[in-house]
C-alpha cells in the first residue's frame, strides 16, 4: 500500500543506505527497513508509483538494493557521497543521523534531479570484483618482494618465496578470468575492443574503464576528464595565479590511464611526439604524462563516442 500519493512528477525518495538497514525519507516521515530481500519487497510497497530513489555509493552494501529496484522497475540514482555531503554541508545541515542523511539525499534529488543509474550486466560486476582483487594481490606481491630483499635468515627468505609463489599464481589466475569474462560477454568485449586498439592500452586498462567509467563514450571531453581527475582546475585568488592542478575524480580510472600514459609516449606516434613538445617547453615529465593521460582519455571517449553511433545505426 502507497504511503504517498501518486503524482506524474518524480517523487524523490532519499535512502541512507547500511550494511543491514535501511533509513526511508518518505513524505518527510522516516522510516526504516532491514536490508535483505524482504525488506526490499517490503520497502517497494510502500513507495509511490512515481518513487525515484537517491541514494549513496556506499562500496557494496547498496548493491543489492540496487539490483531490487531495477529489476522492479524503479529508477534508481546512486550518488557521489563527496557530493552529497558538500550538498549538506552548503545548506547548512550540521547533524548527521540516518534520518537525517535519508531527507537530505531527497532533497538532493530534487534540487539536482539527477539521472537513473543504468542497469548493468552481471558481467561488469563480477569484472570490477576481479579487478579489486587484483589490486590487492599486486599489493601483496609488491610487499613480498619488499621483504624478501632486506630478509637475511633463510627461514624468513624461504617463507616470503613461497608466500611470492602463491601471488604470482593467483595473480595469473585472476588474469585469465578477466580476459575470459571480457571476451564472453556480448555487451563489454566490442568495447573493450575498442579500447584496447588504442596503443598504451592493454586488458588492465581496459577493464578498469569499462567497469569503472561506464560513462565513457556518452559524454562529452570535458565531462570525461572531471570524472576521472584528469581536469586542471585554476586556483587564482586576486592578482595571484595558481597552478593549474587535477583534482578528485576517480582514483583507480586516473591511476589507471596515468600508467597507461607510460606506454602510450613510447608507441602511440601522437602522443609520443606531444609529449615530446611538451618536455620542450619545460613542463616536468609527471606534468606532461597527466596531460598525456588527459589527452589518451579524450581519444578513448571519442573512439567509444563513434563505435556507440555506428552501433545505433545498426540496429
Amino acid at each position: 500500500m502507497n504511503t504517498i500519493p501518486s503524482s506524474s512528477q518524480p517523487v524523490h525518495i532519499g535512502i541512507d543506505v547500511a550494511k543491514d538497514s535501511l533509513q526511508v525519507d518518505l513524505a518527510g516521515k522516516s522510516t526504516h527497513f532491514a536490508n535483505t530481500a524482504g525488506g526490499h519487497r517490503l520497502l517497494a510497497t510502500a513507495l509511490p508509483s512515481a518513487a525515484f530513489v537517491v541514494m549513496e555509493a556506499t562500496g557494496s552494501y547498496h548493491l543489492a538494493l540496487l539490483r531490487f529496484l531495477q529489476q522492479s522497475g524503479i529508477p534508481a540514482a546512486v550518488v557521489n557521497p563527496a557530493r552529497a555531503k558538500s550538498f549538506a554541508k552548503a545548506r547548512g545541515t550540521l547533524a548527521k543521523t540516518d534520518p537525517v542523511d535519508a531527507a537530505m539525499l531527497s532533497d538532493f534529488g530534487r534540487a539536482f534531479q539527477p539521472p537513473a543509474t543504468s542497469p548493468r550486466e552481471p558481467q561488469h560486476e563480477s569484472l570490477g570484483e576481479l579487478s579489486s582483487v587484483r589490486t590487492a594481490v599486486l599489493s601483496e606481491i609488491t610487499l613480498w618482494r619488499n621483504l624478501l630483499e632486506h630478509q637475511q635468515s633463510k627461514e624468513a627468505r624461504c617463507h616470503s618465496r613461497a608466500r611470492l609463489r602463491q601471488a604470482a599464481a593467483s595473480l595469473a589466475k585472476v588474469d585469465r578470468q578477466i580476459a575470459a569474462l571480457m571476451e564472453q560477454s556480448p555487451e563489454i568485449a566490442p568495447v573493450a575492443s575498442v579500447l584496447r586498439e588504442c596503443k598504451g592500452v592493454g586488458i588492465v586498462t581496459a577493464t578498469i574503464l569499462v567497469t569503472q567509467m561506464p560513462e565513457l563514450g556518452k559524454i562529452n571531453r570535458r565531462e570525461a576528464a572531471s570524472l576521472a581527475g584528469l581536469a586542471p582546475y585554476a586556483r587564482d585568488s586576486g592578482k595571484s595565479e595558481g597552478k593549474r592542478m587535477t583534482r578528485a575524480g576517480r582514483p583507480r580510472v586516473k591511476q589507471a590511464l596515468y600508467l597507461a600514459s607510460l606506454s602510450a609516449v613510447r608507441y602511440h606516434p601522437a602522443l609520443k611526439d606531444s609529449y615530446k613538445e611538451l618536455r620542450a617547453k619545460g613542463k616536468p615529465a609527471k606534468v606532461a604524462l597527466v596531460a598525456i593521460a588527459r589527452r589518451l582519455l579524450v581519444i578513448l571517449n571519442a573512439k567509444l563516442k563513434e563505435h556507440y553511433a555506428k552501433a545505433a545505426m545498426s540496429t
